[in-house]
């Protein structure tokens, strides 16, 4: 072989690695280096593929790729990180799994449910979604948090205290009293006019996470008048 000849084959471009399969709705996506992207036009020797973040996050990254599946141009300066890169949010995140099975993500001290199958992962939105809560958080199929729109439209956990001593939880502006510890970890609460018929009831778990198991009343909530000292007195 003559030198010219080797010195072409040393530099020729070769095939790279990436990951390409097809959305729910039938769209092509590729991966490479943990970026998506997604086909845009066909060129002389292939496709470019552009960043799936190009409107969203204004990402100008791209990839020429030839039929053979080497880089024949490209820009893969992106304006975000790649999926599965831990979140930087703060607030701790953990799951944690219910006797009936269900899995639930704890962030920030509130409860998340799976909702839905995203792309990456699976969409997670508030416990208090019912409410109205719109708070939701994305995480991929390992566990990591790649989004989170944590703005709860409901106030954390909160206690009072009585003018009797009792220690009470307080959530929407409806006092529940202890009645138990739970068996898998956390004290349980219910609704105080339990003798009214009212079936509502919580658990609370370590840093003040609420778990909701009835959580729909069949009364306005108690009125308590905070005194002076602190303690609150119910009217």
């Amino acid at each position: 072989m003559r030198k010219g000849e080797m010195d072409k084959d040393e530099n020729a471009p070769v095939p790279v690695i990436v990951n390409i399969f097809m959305t729910s709705r039938g769209k092509e996506r590729l991966i490479y280096h943990n970026f998506t992207y997604y086909k845009q036009s066909r060129t002389r020797s292939g496709f470019r593929w552009g960043c799936t973040k190009n409107r969203w996050h204004k990402c100008k990254a791209y990839l020429h790729l030839a039929d053979d599946m080497t880089i024949v141009r490209s820009n893969m300066e992106h304006t975000h990180s790649p999926f599965g890169t831990p979140s930087r949010k703060k607030g701790r995140t953990s799951f944690i799994t219910l006797t009936k099975g269900t899995r639930l993500l704890i962030y920030d001290g509130y409860s998340f449910s799976q909702n839905s199958r995203i792309r990456l992962g699976y969409r997670y939105v508030c416990s208090s979604v019912g409410k109205g809560c719109k708070s939701y958080v994305h995480v991929t199929f390992d566990d990591r948090i790649i989004h989170a729109h944590s703005v709860h439209e409901h106030p954390p956990t909160k206690y009072i205290t009585t003018t009797k001593g009792v220690k009470m939880l307080l959530i929407n502006e409806y006092v529940y009293s202890k009645i138990g510890i739970r068996a898998g970890g956390g004290i349980r609460y219910r609704c105080p006019n339990v003798n009214k018929g009212c079936k509502a009831r919580v658990t609370v778990l370590e840093d003040d996470v609420i778990l909701p198991t009835i959580n729909e009343h069949n009364h306005e909530p108690l009125k308590y008048l905070k005194t002076n000292n602190g303690l609150y007195f119910r009217l």
